[in-house]
């Protein structure tokens, strides 16, 4: 399997964020000052994601290799969406860190902040399985995760299935605020500056010398979901993306100097707010094969009294494209209790109207 090794191959993918004057200010958004942060309890989401999901304690979030790719932005989104997402289903599924990088890399390679923050808001994060980001046991090269075509319908339809996501940006913080906005959002997104000064191999890189030139100063993506004393140092930690060879078994850690040095340049936090509602806009009818059936049955089995099945194809968790007679009596039944004459099971403007006041 190839891994990276040589720090000459670290240090691409992380672009920046351009301030927008309709950026949501993290600061801005607390209604409250924040209960301070413990140092001397922690936080730790690895251990928190155990106990929700009732994992085992060698339950590890799985390390993600960007390889010679600039992913980096999708390698720390989809950190962090499998993170919430595990928060919300009490289960944990990897995420594609291809489906959220592809449509917004940049010509030459990497990603904006702004960019990777609407894709996950807008579209979702799909399952690692069903989008995969590496090449068979390989990391990818800039042309495998930069393709588009791969990005199935499937894995469009079971990236629907996210919770919507507002997200936030901090500019000014101190290693205490960071540390409070990873307890509080479950992690957060940084834009790290960094160089090949011998230290990104090990688990405490150390930030550039201000005399190194800017022109060898590269920007990076991580994911940080820890915070802890470690030999009396405030540190904050997380699973960079350059596979499980480094750092801690690719968990790496930046302190106070790190910090301090203003090379950590903004950090963002996500949200998961409520399921989004899935709207239908067409007709849906007996022997019609569409993505907006698999929509509708799983509305319908949100009730027994509609369920399209009790098992097999049809059932709750086995939803399918197709509408046959089961989803056609489902779609009666559902009419009748929703007084809507006559009552045909054909999914018309009237039904529509009120599947659209439900959420998905």
């Amino acid at each position: 399997m190839e891994n990276i090794l040589a720090e000459d191959r670290f240090g691409t993918g992380g672009l920046g964020h351009t301030i927008q004057p309709t950026d949501w200010v993290y600061e801005n958004l607390i209604p409250r000052v924040p209960q301070p942060f413990n140092w001397d309890i922690g936080y730790n989401v690895q251990a928190q994601i155990r106990e929700i999901t009732n994992l085992s304690d060698i339950f590890t979030i799985p390390i993600k290799n960007q390889g010679v790719s600039s992913a980096c932005g999708g390698m720390a989104g989809a950190y962090y969406a499998a993170v919430l997402d595990a928060f919300k289903t009490k289960s944990f599924t990897d995420k594609s860190a291809k489906y959220i990088y592809a449509p917004i890399a940049k010509p030459g390679g990497g990603s904006w902040g702004g960019d990777i923050m609407k894709r996950i808001k807008s579209k979702g994060a799909a399952a690692e399985i069903l989008c995969p980001s590496s090449e068979g046991i390989n990391p990818p090269s800039e042309e495998f995760i930069t393709r588009v075509s791969d990005i199935t319908e499937e894995a469009t339809i079971n990236a629907s299935f996210s919770e919507s996501i507002s997200y936030a940006f901090m500019y000014n913080f101190d290693i205490d605020a960071l540390a409070q906005a990873i307890r509080d959002s479950k992690g957060l997104i940084i834009l790290i500056r960094g160089s090949n000064n011998g230290t990104w191999l090990s688990p405490h890189p150390l930030p550039p010398s201000p005399s190194i030139p800017e022109k060898l100063i590269w920007g990076h993506w991580i994911y940080l979901g820890k915070a802890s004393l470690i030999e009396g140092k405030k540190m904050l930690g997380g699973p960079n993306s350059w596979g499980d060879s480094i750092g801690d078994r690719g968990w790496q850690w930046f302190g106070e100097d790190y910090i301090n040095s203003g090379r950590i340049e903004l950090a963002v936090t996500m949200q998961f707010g409520l399921p989004k509602a899935y709207q239908f806009t067409k007709d849906l009818y007996m022997s019609m094969t569409d993505a907006d059936v698999l929509f509708l049955q799983k509305v319908l089995n949100k009730s027994t009294i509609t369920e399209v099945a009790v098992v097999g194809p049809g059932s709750p968790g086995h939803e399918t494209y197709y509408f046959g007679q089961r989803t056609k009596n489902a779609v009666i039944r559902y009419q009748l209790a929703n007084g809507i004459a006559p009552p045909l099971g054909f999914v018309g403007p009237k039904t529509r109207t009120m599947l659209n006041n439900l959420v998905v």
